[in-house]
């Protein structure tokens, strides 16, 4: 396998540079171009030879669906892999729907960045470890429960996961909003899940692996 050609994107010059130094220490991966704007990203995304674009979520914009509009057009052979210091269930939803299936947080440093794409490259999604302790994967014991819901819950489950607020969901479904609170924790209940993180992770690799 050659090296592995990077695109680079962040409104932050200062860690687009940090990250671009980091990088290039690896002798196995190659920068081939570096953003700081949508313009220039767009331009970067002509280098159709890329194998992953690293970049910062906020670079698309404050729209619910600007980082979907922008992802839309580059190669689907080029992985997403999301670097950012936003970490909250929504910011993690938004990522996974545009489809980023790499999420890491610029707070666990930039040593392992090289490691991570190397992960990446190789076919294995990964997510940062206050999201997941390990690379994104098919867990047995989780599967095994995903299996115990029934269909209305794995329904909701998927509104939930598009960010559809409790009351939208219930009369989507001609139900109380107090149906659906008490379906969602049945859900987590049966996923052994006890935190909205949690819950947003089971989703992200649900995604994951049905889109596989």
């Amino acid at each position: 396998m050659g090296a592995i050609r990077v695109v680079l994107a962040d409104p932050d010059p200062y860690a687009l540079a940090g990250v671009q130094q980091e990088l290039e220490r690896a002798v196995d991966v190659e920068v081939v171009a570096a953003a700081h704007d949508i313009g220039s990203l767009r331009a970067a995304q002509l280098d159709a030879g890329a194998d992953a674009l690293l970049f910062d979520p906020v670079i698309a914009g404050d729209r619910a669906d600007a980082l979907a509009i922008l992802l839309r057009n580059f190669p689907p052979t080029m992985q997403l892999v999301a670097l950012s210091q936003q970490h909250s269930p929504t910011d993690v939803r938004a990522a996974g729907r545009a489809g980023v299936v790499s999420f890491i947080l610029k707070s666990d440093g930039y040593g392992k960045l090289a490691e991570i794409l190397r992960t990446v490259a190789g076919g294995t999604r990964y997510v940062s470890p206050l999201l997941n302790q390990s690379p994104i994967g098919s867990s047995p014991d989780r599967d095994a429960s995903s299996r115990c819901l029934t269909p209305r819950e794995t329904e909701i489950l998927l509104f939930v996961a598009d960010d559809i607020p409790t009351r939208e969901i219930a009369r989507r479904l001609g139900v109380k909003p107090r149906t659906i609170d008490a379906h969602r924790l049945n859900i987590m209940r049966k996923l052994n899940i006890h935190t909205g993180i949690g819950l947003t992770r089971h989703v992200l690799q649900y995604r994951i692996a049905t889109s596989a």
